[in-house]
This record gives structure tokens, sequence and C-alpha cells, in this order.
């Protein structure tokens, strides 16, 4: 089934820009950039409510629940719906910490290039979430500080041991050189073991792996 993506106060050549990544996708479907609540409204609420929906809309402009009870609406209201958080590209920490705060699909940064953001758009789609390389030190900071709510996980992503010790020491903040020899292994076969790792749950970089697997209780930070 295709993916209807809208945007909501988007920066406008964000705006024109993805409308022609989203072209070339068959799973993704452009549905139309909104500004005006009610408009937009009104093109949710008249897709069909089994089709899956994916806002891409700018935190600064009222995009909180907080700031934006009509955001809150949509969120509760709309089946299917999934919320894509754009950031400045000079965002700063505080600003940072109240998205991730906000429980958005994914965050991402203005500056993200066409790849990431389609990366990204996909993974939401596919109904994982995504944190854009600009976003994920402060995530990763934020998770330390604050208690967290364990996801469940399906057994054919948990991890196995040697998995599970390598995002452990990935998490404690080691590099593939250092995991290597922490294990008695060559960085090559730490390399490859990253990119089964990958493959088996859906996921391209070794942050989003280390949030996912915090989240699910399967490593810690310590």
């Amino acid at each position: 089934m295709q993916v209807q993506v809208y945007t909501w106060r988007v920066l406008p050549m964000f705006g024109f820009g993805l409308s022609a990544i989203l072209d070339s996708e068959p799973k993704l479907v452009f549905a139309g950039a909104y500004d005006d609540a009610s408009a937009l409204t009104g093109a949710l609420t008249a897709a069909a409510a089994e089709v899956p929906k994916i806002l891409v809309a700018d935190f600064v402009q009222g995009a909180t629940d907080k700031e934006s009870p009509q955001m809150a609406k949509w969120r509760t209201n709309v089946p299917h719906l999934q919320v894509v958080f754009m950031l400045p590209q000079e965002a700063d920490e505080p600003l940072l910490v109240r998205a991730l705060r906000s429980g958005a699909s994914a965050y991402l940064s203005y500056s993200t290039s066409a790849p990431v953001l389609k990366s990204a758009l996909e993974s939401v789609a596919d109904g994982r979430s995504y944190l854009g390389p600009e976003i994920a030190p402060t995530a990763l900071t934020e998770l330390r500080r604050n208690t967290y709510v364990v996801d469940p996980v399906d057994t054919a992503s948990m991890l196995s041991e040697r998995q599970r010790t390598i995002v452990q020491l990935a998490a404690d903040g080691l590099t593939n050189t250092e995991i290597a020899s922490e294990l008695g292994l060559a960085e090559k076969t730490v390399r490859n073991l990253w990119s089964g790792l990958f493959d088996q749950v859906g996921m391209q970089d070794k942050t989003q792996v280390v949030l996912w697997a915090v989240r699910t209780g399967q490593v810690e930070l310590r």
C-alpha cells in the first residue's frame, strides 16, 4: 500500500525538494504542502482511514503538541499518522531536547541530504524510527539523562549474545577498532557483524541500532 506524505509549515524550498524526491518513489506519494490547519485537516480526513500517512512538520513553527493543539488533534484523530519533525540546521540543544521529548517517529535537520531524507521516510513508512545524523548525539545524551519506556521487540530482531556485546560496547562509546581489540577480533570482522546486524533490524547506522537496542531493553547506557 502506498504511503501519503504531507507537509505542514515546512520551508517552501524544502517542500519543493521533497515533492521532487518522491516523484520517483513508488511506495511514497507526495500528497500536498499545507500552511492552513483547516485545509490540512480536510485533506487528512478525506483520505481513506486505512491509508498510512506521514506528516512532515516544521518543529519550530508550532509543531509540538503543547504549542499546537491542532497537532495533538491530528495525532489523536487521524488513523495511521506518523509525524516527522524538521529542525533548523543550527538548532541548539534545548530545542533538540524539546523535539525529542515530543514523541515523533523521526527527527531531521533541514540540512539533511536527499538520500538521508528518503531513507528516513522509508523507515517511518515501515514502522521504524529514524534520527538524522545531526540529532543522534543529543538523543544519546537525552537517553542517558532520562528514564525511558522499553519498547517490545519481535523474536526475529532479538540480538544474539555476540551482537549484544558489540552494540553494548558501541553504546559505551567504543569505536570499531576499540571493539575489535576488546573482543580479540579483526576490525573487518566487526564491520561485517555490523553489516549483518543492519540487515537484520532494518537500520543503516550504529547510532540508530544503539538507540533501538536501548529502547528495547537489550543494552543499557551506563
